[in-house]
């Protein structure tokens, strides 16, 4: 029986993940507009209206950092290559999905809604940059 950790990914895998990472962003933006903003909004503006911003800015950089430390330490249980690719990738949209959902979580907490749907909209265009990241691995 093969272990699948020695199993390397082949970049169909990574690039069907990936597209699903990029692809929901769109559909959160749709339910967003239809079922969270419209009932969940404050009107109140406070420090606390502001903290999915604060979170945005200590995420992205995280979504950067991470998978290049993921890829100096070699990817444990991974063959490296493509299976290194795999785990940088998803770390990386992973943390960039998070930006969306603090969109989505913004007027619960009296985000306005043009920040929330900003959030969304950086957070679409940082799994499109990492799409170039994808391209250029070897």
């Amino acid at each position: 029986m093969t272990d699948v950790k020695s199993v390397p990914a082949n970049r169909a895998v990574i690039w069907t993940i990936h597209a699903v990472f990029t692809a929901i962003i769109p559909i959160y933006m749709v339910m967003f507009a239809f079922a969270i903003a419209p009932s969940g909004a404050k009107n109140t503006v406070s420090i606390v209206s502001y903290m999915p911003v604060i979170l945005a800015l200590v995420t992205i950089p995280l979504g950067f950092v991470l998978p290049l430390l993921a890829g100096r330490m070699g990817g444990a249980g991974t063959t490296g290559g493509v299976g290194i690719l795999l785990v940088k990738m998803i770390l990386s949209d992973a943390i960039f999905e998070a930006v969306a959902i603090y969109g989505m979580i913004g007027p619960f907490l009296g985000t306005p809604l043009w920040i929330c749907y900003g959030l969304m909209g950086l957070s679409f265009a940082l799994l499109a940059v990492n799409s170039l990241r994808i391209v250029q691995e070897p």
